[in-house]
């Protein structure tokens, strides 16, 4: 029941990587998808631009947009100035969620550590033969590998465990993805060195259904305010339906009219 699990996919070394900015942009993909936006970790030890992708994805007003309950594939497409040693680890996180810390941290616990030297040696030989990759740890510097984070069905549910489903669409975040020399620690002398990590901000939408634009919510609140303002007795106009009004003791007093010249 992992809600992310890694599969590491190394590529060969005479892919090119579309450029993307030192600290933050958003990859462009083979495919139609939209690119997203991202902002890369100051301290990732990278050779050029990243590559980052993610399917499905929908972009609007520079959000990037997840589909409720959907299988999300998060890739991660690096150039490293350093090898990639066995004990070398992949995490992700929800860092924040606005349905609060309780669905944040449930969420969180359907993203488990993974081994990036055991995907590694899982792969087929002919796979590895074809992109020139050992068997197994260390994979030699300025080597071009992505590795793959997916958002299964049961991620979402576990969220949609504490908060219902009405309020989990339109739901923003960040998700946190790291690539570490070896898996973190609270309790170690020394922790470990990161490679690579980027965030990506998202909001949740229904598959299918865009969020409505704020211009349009704006009008139809404003028109709905207007509607309440002519609601009252008369025409239905707003305006007073007679000139006739009171004054002193309560008489009825009409408004002078000018007289008519006669020619």
């Amino acid at each position: 029941m992992n809600a992310l699990l890694l599969a590491l996919f190394l590529l060969a070394s005479a892919v090119s990587l579309p450029s993307t900015g030192a600290s933050a942009g958003s990859a462009s993909s083979a495919s139609a998808s939209a690119a997203p936006h991202f902002t890369l970790h100051p301290a990732s030890q990278l050779s050029g631009s990243p590559h980052v992708t993610v399917v499905p994805l929908r972009v609007a007003r520079g959000r990037n947009i997840f589909t409720f309950g959907a299988t999300t594939h998060v890739t991660l497409g690096v150039k490293l100035r350093v090898p990639i040693v066995a004990g070398a680890t992949a995490e992700a996180w929800l860092s924040s969620l606005s349905l609060g810390s309780v669905a944040r941290v449930a969420a969180n616990k359907f993203i488990p550590y993974t081994d990036v030297c055991t995907e590694l040696e899982r792969l087929p030989a002919p796979v590895r033969r074809e992109l020139a990759l050992p068997a197994s740890c260390p994979v030699k510097k300025l080597h071009q590998f992505s590795f793959d984070r997916v958002l299964r069905a049961d991620f979402w549910e576990a969220i949609e465990t504490y908060v219902s489903r009405k309020r989990v669409v339109g739901a923003t975040g960040v998700l946190e993805v790291r690539l570490w020399s070896k898996k973190p620690c609270t309790a170690c002398f020394t922790g470990p060195t990161l490679l690579a990590g980027f965030s990506l901000p998202f909001e949740v939408a229904e598959a299918g259904v865009p969020r409505p634009r704020a211009k349009k919510k704006k009008a139809e609140k404003k028109k709905k305010k207007k509607k309440e303002g002519n609601s009252g007795t008369g025409t239905g106009t707003g305006k007073r339906s007679s000139r006739t009004y009171r004054t002193g003791a309560g008489k009825k007093k009409q408004p002078k009219r000018k007289k008519k010249t006669e020619l």
